[in-house]
C-alpha cells in the first residue's frame, strides 16, 4: 500500500545561551566527543561540510539556508537536518535572543522488510551528517540515508540556497533564485510558491521547501523497486517544509512538515517515523547538566496525571541548574507532534477528540443533516466532540470535524481560489459543492500531477496524493486519529 503520511512537529523555544571552546576529549570508543569540538576541529577531522552527492555525482544538489522568520534563527540543510554538528555555533544553531540551543535534529524512518534473499531486514534511514554517527558506503563517499531528490532545486550556477519563500531574483530572469523551473504556472503566468495551504497568499513569514529520498541507502540487500535496480533503502520519498510565523502567538515556534510517500513497488506492512534530536540547552559546552522528559499520552504518574491527554505527546529538555554559558538563564526547549500518522482501524479514539477512527485519506462520503449522528460518522462521544469542534452540524461524513465551508473552501484540490492573484484556473473538484481530495498515478515519474494522468477521489494503491481543498483531508490536521509519539529514548553522553 502506498503510504503518504503528514507529520507536523513543532519546536517551542525559550531563553538561550552562548559558546566557547573547550579541550578535546574522546568517548569510551575513541571517537571525539563531537559536542566539544570547535568548528575548526570539525573541519580538520571531517573536512569541509556536506559534500555528498547522489548517484549521478551532482554535489550541487546539497544546499543550505539560514532562516529567521521570527524569533528563531537557524541553519537548515536539504538532506533533512536542522542545524549540523558545530556549524555556525551560537550564530544559527536554533538561536533565540542571540544564544543557541541545538546541535543536530533530523527525521528517522525505519521498517522491517523481507530482503532479496528472503531474510528479515531492519532498515533505518536517517540524516546524521558525521561518519561516526550515520552510515556511509565503505569508501566514506556516499551517505546511506536521506539525500536531496534531483529536480526540486535550481542547480544553476551560484544558486546555493534551498528553495525558500522569501528570496530574491538576483539575475532578473523572473524566477526567484533557487526555485525550480517546475514551479512556473501557465494559468497564473508566473512562478508560484507551492504553499502548504495551497495559496501563496496565505503563506507564512518564512518557509523553505525540499524533497528527499532514501534511494542511495545501499547498506542492505533489499530492492524496493525491482524494475529500477539503482534504487535502495526503503524506497521512501519525503517532502519537507520548515515554516515560521512572526505572529506573537507563534514567534518562538518552528513548524516542520514531513509528507512521506512509499514510492517503492512493494508494500511496507509496518513502519516507524521519529526524530533524533540533540539539544544543547545552556550552550554546546554546557551539555553535562542537560535533562529531558516525555509527557506520555496515556501514562500515569504524579507529574502527568493532571496534564490533559490532548496536551501530551511533548518531549522537552532543560538545564539544571537553569544557567548556561555566560551565566545567562535558560528556558525549556520542547518538540511535539502536532499531527502524526493515524490509526483508523483500531476502534479507539487515539487523540481523545470524540471521534473514533477518523482518517485524512477519505473522499467526501455522504451528506449528514447535522442532527442525526449515525455510527458511520465516527462520533463516539458527542460531549467531547462538541467541546473540541462545536456541536455537530450539517456536513459530509468524510469531513469528520465539520469545518469545510462551501462558500470559501470549494476551490479545488490545488487550494487556490479565483480571488487569488495566483489563480491558475479551475481544477479538480472546484465548484462541485462537496469537499474534494484526489490521488493520481504518476505515469511520467516526475512526482507531480500532469494533466491527463489517471486521477481518483479514492485512495488506491500505487497512486500519489494530488491535493485537497482547505479544511479537508490531508490539509486538515483534525481529520486524523493520531497516535502521536509512542516511544522516547534519551541517550546519555
Amino acid at each position: 500500500m502506498k503510504l503518504k503520511s503528514k507529520i507536523i512537529l513543532f519546536f517551542l523555544i525559550s531563553l538561550i545561551v552562548s559558546t566557547q571552546g573547550i579541550a578535546q576529549r574522546t568517548d569510551e570508543y575513541g571517537y571525539p566527543i563531537y559536542k566539544e569540538l570547535s568548528e575548526e576541529d570539525m573541519l580538520r577531522i571531517f573536512g569541509e561540510p556536506p559534500r555528498f552527492f547522489k548517484t549521478e555525482g551532482d554535489k550541487r544538489s546539497i544546499k543550505e539556508s539560514i532562516i529567521s522568520g521570527n524569533n528563531i534563527t537557524t541553519i537548515v540543510f536539504n538532506y533533512g537536518s536542522i542545524t549540523a554538528p558545530n556549524r555556525l555555533g551560537n550564530i544559527a544553531d536554533l538561536v533565540w535572543q542571540g544564544l543557541g540551543y541545538g546541535f543536530e535534529f533530523g527525521p528517522l524512518a525505519a521498517a522491517e522488510v523481507i530482503g532479496d534473499s528472503n531474510q528479515v531486514l531492519k532498515i533505518v534511514s536517517d540524516s546524521f551528517i558525521l561518519t561516526g554517527q550515520g552510515d556511509y558506503n565503505p569508501e566514506g563517499t556516499l551517505k546511506w540515508g536521506w539525500l536531496p531528490t534531483p529536480g526540486y532545486v535550481d542547480t544553476s550556477f551560484g544558486q546555493n540556497e534551498i528553495a525558500r519563500l522569501n528570496i530574491s531574483d538576483s539575475d532578473g530572469d523572473g524566477k526567484p533564485d533557487s526555485w525550480p523551473q517546475r514551479w512556473y504556472s501557465e494559468g497564473a503566468g508566473k512562478y508560484v510558491w507551492p504553499a502548504f495551504l495551497g495559496d501563496q497568499a496565505t503563506a507564512p513569514d518564512e518557509e523553505v521547501y525540499y524533497v528527499i529520498d532514501d534511494f542511495t541507502n545501499a547498506e542492505f540487500p533489499y530492492s524496493p523497486s525491482p524494475s529500477d535496480p539503482t534504487k535502495y533503502g526503503l524506497g521512501l520519498s519525503m517532502e519537507v517544509r520548515i515554516i515560521q510565523f512572526s505572529n506573537p502567538l507563534a514567534g518562538d515556534i518552528m513548524f516542520l512538515v514531513y509528507q512521506i510517500t512509499n514510492a517503492s513497488e512493494k508494500n511496507i506492512e509496518g513502519a516507524y517515523f521519529g526524530m533524533h534530536g540533540d539539544p544543547h540547552v545552556g550552550g554546546p559546552s554546557d551539555y553535562g547538566d542537560d535533562f529531558s522528559g516525555f509527557i506520555d499520552p496515556f501514562g500515569h504518574s504524579s507529574e502527568v496525571d493532571n496534564v490533559p491527554q490532548r496536551a501530551r505527546n511533548m518531549v522537552y529538555s532543560w538545564d539544571d541548574p537553569p544557567t548556561g554559558m555566560g551565566g545567562l538563564p535558560t528556558g525549556y526547549f520542547g518538540w511535539k507532534f502536532l499531527e502524526s500518522p493515524s490509526n483508523a482501524i483500531d476502534g479507539f479514539d487515539n487523540d481523545d477528540d470524540g471521534i473514533t477512527d477518523e482518517t485524512p485519506d477519505n473522499s467526501a462520503g455522504f451528506f449528514i443533516d447535522g442532527t442525526t449522528i449515525p455510527l458511520e460518522t465516527g462520533i463516539s462521544d458527542v460531549e467531547k466532540y462538541t467541546e473540541v469542534f462545536g456541536a455537530p452540524k450539517p456536513r459530509f461524513s468524510g469531513d469528520e470535524d465539520g469545518d469545510w465551508n462551501i462558500d470559501k473552501d470549494d476551490i479545488g484540490i490545488d487550494g487556490i481560489g479565483p480571488d487569488s492573484p495566483n489563480y491558475p484556473g479551475a481544477d479538480y473538484g472546484e465548484g462541485d459543492s462537496e469537499p474534494s481530495q484526489a490521488w493520481f498515478f504518476d505515469s511520467d515519474g516526475d512526482g507531480d500531477y500532469t494533466p491527463g494522468e489517471p486521477i481518483s477521489n479514492d485512495r488506491i494503491a500505487g497512486y500519489i496524493w494530488a491535493g485537497s481543498e482547505p479544511n479537508f483531508g490531508l490539509r486538515d490536521i483534525s481529520e486524523s486519529d493520531q497516535i502521536g509519539l509512542s516511544s522516547f529514548h534519551a541517550a546519555v553522553y
